[in-house]
């Protein structure tokens, strides 16, 4: 391997010299801002329903139920075709009406454009006043005024001719969600119209350090050997880096590879050039864009597998290289400038050579819209449920634009996170038996903000072998591997029993009466409890191999008090719930509820009881209910009328909320399943996956998804990447499949 020093032919100080006579260390101008394609294509533009009302700080926002149109209507692709923001209805003086473009991630635009349609008035009304370009990060009604100028000035002409173009334009903001909307009406009972043909939004233009028409003093240098080629730089303004680009040679051949790390070499981005021009600026983009920090250091890098790469010797050894927000930084300012790295395969270039610019480049796309963090995540535990599996969870944060949030876990200082949840719990199922793992959780918005970690919390695994189990899936647990293990013996409590501390343990208890959770962190194991659990408002219940219900079942109704009370999260690992009506459990808002290898049945009807196994009931709060692997039997079935469902999801929970059952058992019911409110705009998310469903066990249906009545709930919806039902390889018991909720 030769020593670097701009050729490799010669020893390195003869190079050196005569180098010094062909390259030029001055500046080349030149920022690069290239047009972004519409992203706004045919069928992905909403109309929302007309009666907007303004807030009392001013910003116009959904109606009350936050209902989206669900078909698209606008950019169908035929301009005949406008759509009607108020269609001609009566309406109230000064109401609002939108349309706009809502996408399943956040998209970087720095210009939004209308083509109006039809106008139809006799004298007031369409678009009569304050038309305005809104954006938001959650399409859950969070829209805040872009305050972009509109182009030509948007004046009320019911003469005017259909197909004028308005446009907004702005600095480049990161959005999930953009719409415009104005007065509809500006007297009582106006039934005029108007009608917008197509929205477009434009992805922002990327920038970079040096536009096309800059080039290298030495185009080609004659080093034929492999060699990672390399640029540290920064921005003055969080965004994205979404490509790679280099200057090259037509003797560099061969297949470039493009990458993007951190300062201190942890991969952040890769990807392989194609479609390459002989000669000149060449460009690839990431599979996803990578969002950078302001003020923070990084290096963009490419790979030539046969060198003769160009290069301008000292171009970085007196001072930064600035353009708009993006700095070539000098050599020595965060490390070496002119960075490289020989070898048969692309790597971390860690060497420097004479503050070199080897004409590598980053594809920069500003951010100028949310650049603040969520909160830090709080009251993060974890609970080893076995030798590979370990239950997370913790305390959702809060952001100042984005309504739902996703997490990140990590883990042992990794860098990379395990996972990724829009939930706050998460399954580590491939944890190695005996070991410690330290976790942190951080949260995401939607415009890519991630805060800083949580406090870590540790947890080592237990030997393989150590802990009982049930049968894996396709079998289903029962009372074999539930509840107390057979011939455990057990110390009898008579009465209630009082919880004395944060973070007891209880195990080998036979409690007759209630168990009384006042303190939290608390697990108990192995222990019988015969009337119920009350935990109230304290987090992080743990029922572990415990048997919870009376004997059979009451005389009469309890009052609806449920086997487990209090709403604020609980988990529960190979236990067995019975004998218990109107509801065993009910999950809500909080702390995330957690149900595996557990068995929940022998219900009690009583005349009246709605006797749902499971139900979620939290109008508006974000919950976190995970059935893994357990057995839900809602039998006896109330036929009359009344309705029950083995699981009962509904009573609109909060965007960021989420249902998940795997590889279970669900029985009874009227219907068996309820999941409904996952509709369009809810920001609810459903995965139903590898559940059997006992054939004739209900009255209804295996699954129903709801309908639409606005005062109780409204129907799921197919997932479309943002919320709604997943329905994977679900069947009846008989082994025949169920390939929708139905």
């Amino acid at each position: 391997m030769s020593s670097h020093s701009g050729f490799a032919a010669a020893p390195a100080p003869a190079r050196a010299a005569s180098l010094c006579l062909l390259l030029s260390c001055a500046a080349l101008p030149g920022l690069a801002a290239a047009q972004g394609p519409n992203v706004a294509p045919a069928g992905t533009a909403y109309r929302w329903q007309h009666g907007l009302t303004a807030a009392a700080d001013g910003r116009s926002e959904t109606e009350p139920d936050s209902l989206r149109v669900a078909a698209p209507l606008l950019n169908d692709g035929d301009d005949a075709v406008d759509v009607h923001l108020s269609g001609g209805e009566s309406e109230p003086a000064d109401h609002y009406s939108g349309a706009g473009v809502l996408w399943d991630a956040s998209r970087t635009i720095d210009r939004v454009e209308i083509v109006h349609g039809s106008w139809n008035s006799s004298g007031d009304g369409a678009f009569c006043a304050d038309l305005r370009l809104q954006f938001s990060n959650s399409a859950r009604g969070d829209w805040r005024d872009s305050g972009w100028a509109v182009e030509p000035a948007y004046l009320y002409d019911s003469s005017q001719t259909a197909g004028v173009v308005y446009t907004f334009r702005g600095a480049a903001r990161d959005v999930r969600a953009a719409r415009i909307v104005g007065r509809l009406h500006c007297t009582q009972n106006s039934s005029y119209w108007t009608n917008i043909r197509e929205f477009r939004a434009f992805a922002a233009g990327d920038l970079s350090l040096w536009n096309d028409a800059a080039a290298p003093t030495l185009i080609d240098a004659p080093d034929p050997d492999g060699v990672e080629l390399g640029l540290r730089f920064r921005s003055t303004q969080p965004g994205w880096i979404t490509g790679v680009r280099f200057y090259k040679s037509a003797a560099n051949t061969g297949a470039h590879i493009g990458n993007l790390w951190s300062k201190d070499g942890v991969l952040l981005a890769r990807a392989a050039f194609a479609g390459e021009t002989a000669s000149g600026w060449q460009s690839v983009r990431f599979a996803a864009p990578v969002r950078i920090a302001a003020d923070t250091t990084y290096l963009v890098s490419y790979y030539a597998p046969n060198g003769h790469y160009s290069a301008d010797l000292d171009y970085f050894a007196n001072a930064d290289y600035a353009s708009g927000p993006l700095r070539a930084l000098r050599d020595g300012s965060d490390g070496g400038n002119g960075n490289y790295r020989y070898g048969a395969q692309s790597a971390f270039p860690d060497a420097s050579w004479r503050s070199a610019n080897y004409w590598v480049d980053a594809l920069f796309s500003p951010l100028s819209g949310d650049t603040v963090a969520p909160s830090v995540p709080t009251g993060l535990s974890a609970v080893a449920a076995d030798a590979h599996t370990v239950h997370l969870s913790w305390n959702p944060s809060s952001d100042d634009t984005s309504a739902q949030l996703r997490y990140r876990v990590y883990a042992n200082g990794d860098p990379v996170a395990l996972g990724e949840t829009e939930s706050t719990a998460f399954v580590h199922d491939t944890a190695q038996p005996q070991t410690r793992y330290d976790y942190r959780v951080g949260a995401v918005d939607a415009a890519g903000n991630e805060s800083a970690p949580s406090p870590s919390v540790s947890v080592t695994t237990p030997p393989l072998g150590s802990e009982r189990s049930c049968a894996p899936f396709p079998a289903f647990p029962d009372r074999n591997c539930t509840g107390v293990p057979a011939g455990r013996p057990l110390t009898a409590i008579v009465g209630d029993y009082t919880t004395s501390r944060d973070g007891q343990t209880i195990d080998g208890l036979s409690i007759s009466g209630a168990l009384i959770v006042r303190h939290d962190n608390v697990t108990v194991s192995n222990s019988r409890i015969k009337s119920y659990v009350d935990h109230r408002t304290n987090r992080n219940l743990v029922l572990k191999d415990v048997d919870l219900g009376p004997d059979a079942c009451p005389a009469r109704n309890n009052g609806g008090r449920r086997l487990i009370v209090g709403d604020n999260g609980y988990t529960l690992i190979r236990a067995h719930l019975h004998h218990n009506g109107d509801d065993l459990l009910v999950a809500g808002g909080g702390a995330p509820v957690l149900i595996q290898d557990s068995l929940i049945h022998q219900t009690c009807f009583y005349p009246g009881d709605h006797l749902d196994a499971l139900q979620f009931y939290a109008p508006g709060q974000v919950g976190t209910v995970s059935i893994l692997h357990s057995d839900i039997d809602a039998r006896p079935v109330n036929t009359g009328g009344y309705g029950n469902a083995a699981v009962f999801w509904a009573d609109r929970p909060g965007a960021g909320s989420s249902l998940t059952i795997r590889e279970s058992r669900l029985a009874g019911g009227g219907y068996t399943l309820a999941p409904y409110d996952s509709g369009l705009g809810s920001g609810v998310t459903i995965e139903v996956s590898d559940t059997r469903f006992v054939r004739g066990s209900q009255w209804g249906s295996a699954c129903y998804l709801g309908g639409d009545n606005p005062a109780n709930h409204s129907p799921t919806v197919p997932y479309n990447g943002v919320e709604g039902i997943k329905w994977l390889r679900n069947a009846w018991d008989d082994g025949t499949p169920l390939p929708s909720c139905q």
